[in-house]
């Protein structure tokens, strides 16, 4: 409303300059503009105004939000929200239309961890380790591939950035480098997954 579109645009469009997924181009200023239109009932004409009890504020009202249907918004929905609520904050600051970032004040709630709902159950995976043909070079990698998988639980990632020195199947452990936060680890290899690496 008023002088809030330009900060909108601008907001969208340092999004643009800064690399962003075309994605939250779209997304991130449209929440913007929901918080903005908040901030607007609540009688904040200008980001100098906007306060971190009212960044809390509106993270009590996501939270205790209803949709026509009566139920709660979804943690996940909550969380996109306050990220995009967030970053707005913080180009107000940064840009020079507010002093302080008032955004600093949210904590965004936990997202709910749930386990796979489509796991494989052994004659599953039984069957997917016989698809490849190991009497090709082909076949037996992707064989070892999925033993390897199957027996230690690497991301795909890890497994595509193993090399041969990080193997030890005598021991029975691989070295992986660079996984997830950056830090190497070891982990244990089963018997079969060993003698599929040794043949490799």
């Amino acid at each position: 409303v008023g002088a809030w579109a330009r900060f909108l645009d601008e907001f969208a469009e340092r999004l643009r300059v800064e690399g962003y997924a075309p994605r939250v181009v779209g997304l991130y200023p449209v929440q913007a503009g929901r918080f903005e239109a908040w901030l607007h009932r609540r009688g904040r004409t200008s980001p100098a105004t906007v306060t971190p009890e009212d960044c809390l504020t509106f993270q009590r009202a996501l939270y205790y939000y209803r949709t026509r249907r009566n139920g709660a918004l979804a943690v996940t929905s909550q969380v996109s929200f306050l990220t995009a609520v967030r970053a707005f904050t913080r180009f107000l600051k940064r840009a020079g239309y507010a002093l302080v970032d008032p955004g600093l004040a949210i904590e965004s709630p936990r997202t709910p961890r749930h386990l796979p709902r489509d796991i494989m159950n052994e004659d599953e995976i039984a069957a997917l380790l016989l698809v490849p043909d190991t009497r090709t070079l082909r076949g037996y990698r992707d064989r070892t591939m999925l033993e390897v998988l199957y027996g230690t639980g690497l991301r795909i990632g890890e497994l595509l950035g193993l090399d041969v020195v990080d193997a030890n199947v005598t021991d029975g452990w691989l070295h992986i480098r660079d996984a997830k936060w950056g830090a190497d680890r070891v982990v244990p290899i089963g018997r079969t997954a060993c003698e599929y690496v040794g043949g490799y």
